[in-house]
């Protein structure tokens, strides 16, 4: 008969007279179910099945809330045999004394803790939530004056940023900020209560580098032979140069307007001269993070034979010039913008012939770039060039044509020409006119005008006489 045979034996003859006497006898019984359930791990003989153990009782408590970095001292009734954890790394917690045991909060999340007695008669399952602290971030964000009205939001798990702010820039910092509280990420719901508006003015221009080498001219070198590079306002001073060679008839290069000499003036006067030739001039209007764009040209249709097949399908190419662009007002006086300009033209030297038919090649020169400009800035993309070669043979009609003695009417000549496209970027803040403030349209006087007979006698005609004045010929 074991031990547990005997304590049930006993129970049964011989009644309790003292409560003491009970509580040593269950103790006893408790120990021998444990020695019990140890000896039940070694295999016995075939046919042997052991007695189930005797199992703790579980009761729930209430959940306890850490913060992050938070310890807790935790105080039972009762001795504290051992301690678990579901999730040590999101609380750690060790017994202190007797009764007692610190736990601290590591990161943000939930799990259990069960505390079991000493006798393991009883075990206490606590609910444990460290929750998402947002109080330190807010503090932060409130340091600004332009992110009073952001606020932080823990619901659902993750920091939710919420509110409105003035400008983009405030957008951004608040993000940065948050992120150093919450590495991995934020709900981003904050709303930029007002979109600026840019105005975006581009001039493409195409300048014969051949022809102006041979007049003397350097079109992108500054005085002693530097090119001047700054960033300067309309009107403003010059704050660097480069010295020796203009890098840019080698390689892609960026530039700004000069000071005191207006580069579209420069390129009016080469345009009328032959030496520039202007191929485009938009202007985009575009809402601050948001992107536009602008195409001037057409499509070629190309054929294009099926494997194994008589049929022939047609496919379009686009060809000309296509600008995309994007700006992202940072400050009421500064932009961030972004350029794709790209220029296309169809080369009949290149051409290949398909099926009888001349498919010329398209020849591309583009770039992107990135730029930070004050309000009403300019700069200038240069560096894209294209080189051609053409053939002349002229000769005199007939004698060109006689063997030996022809050479001598007839001449030869290699015609090399370099271009190089420049493209001028001015983006403006612009904001909407209000309904009275809306200047009236050029001319809109003399909409309705009818000449008098006076006039008519005299010879004076108003419209006439106004039309120079919107760069209209009479």
């Amino acid at each position: 008969m074991n031990e547990i045979d005997m304590f049930r034996a006993s129970q049964s003859s011989v009644p309790m007279q003292r409560d003491g006497l009970a509580r040593r006898l269950r103790r006893a019984a408790v120990q021998a179910a444990t020695a019990l359930a140890v000896i039940l791990l070694i295999p016995g003989p075939a046919g042997w099945a052991p007695r189930p153990a005797l199992a703790a009782e579980y009761v729930n408590r209430p959940s306890i809330t850490i913060a992050p970095g938070v310890q807790l001292p935790l105080t039972l009734s009762a001795p504290i045999e051992r301690v678990a954890i579901g999730d040590p790394e999101t609380v750690t917690g060790r017994v202190v004394g007797p009764n007692d045991i610190l736990l601290l909060g590591l990161k943000p999340g939930r799990t259990n803790l069960i505390v079991w007695e000493v006798g393991g008669e009883r075990a206490y399952v606590y609910p444990v939530v460290v929750p998402l602290s947002t109080a330190d971030l807010e503090r932060n964000l409130h340091d600004d004056p332009e992110l009073t009205g952001v606020r932080a939001d823990a619901s659902g798990g993750k920091v939710a940023l919420k509110g409105t702010v003035a400008s983009n820039e405030a957008h951004t910092r608040a993000l940065l900020i948050a992120a150093r509280y919450f590495p991995d990420g934020v709900n981003d719901q904050i709303k930029v209560t007002q979109q600026q508006m840019v105005s975006v003015e581009v001039k493409f221009a195409a300048i014969s580098t051949t022809t102006l080498k041979r007049l003397g001219f350097n079109f992108l070198s500054g005085p002693s032979n530097s090119l001047e590079y700054a960033l300067v306002d309309p009107g403003g001073g010059l704050t660097g140069s480069i010295e020796g060679v203009s890098p840019l008839s080698d390689a892609l290069s960026v530039l700004l307007r000069l000071p005191g000499s207006d580069l579209s003036a420069v390129l009016s006067v080469l345009s009328g001269a032959k030496l520039a030739q202007v191929l485009a001039e938009p202007t985009l209007l575009v809402r601050s993070g948001e992107s536009a764009e602008f195409i001037a040209g057409g499509e070629i249709p190309i054929p294009v034979p099926q494997n194994n097949s008589d049929t022939i399908t047609i496919e379009f190419k686009e060809f000309g010039i296509r600008l995309k662009v994007a700006a992202t007002v940072l400050s009421p006086n500064r932009i961030l913008l972004q350029l794709a300009p790209e220029v296309s033209a169809l080369d009949f030297g290149q051409a290949i012939t398909i099926q009888g038919t001349q498919i010329p090649a398209i020849t591309r020169r583009g770039a992107s770039t990135t730029i930070e400009l004050g309000n009403g800035q300019s700069f200038v993309l240069a560096g894209l060039l294209s080189s051609s070669i053409d053939d002349a043979d002229d000769a005199v009609p007939w004698l060109g044509d006689l063997p030996i003695i022809g050479a001598f009417f007839k001449r030869q000549q290699v015609n090399r020409e370099r271009q190089e496209l420049i493209i001028v970027a001015t983006p403006r803040l612009v904001s909407p006119l209000s309904p009275n403030a809306i200047p009236p349209l050029p001319g809109s006087d003399l909409q309705n005008y009818d000449p008098s007979q006076g006039d008519m006698l005299l010879g004076r005609n108003r419209l006439r006489d106004v039309l120079p004045q919107y760069g209209l010929m009479p």
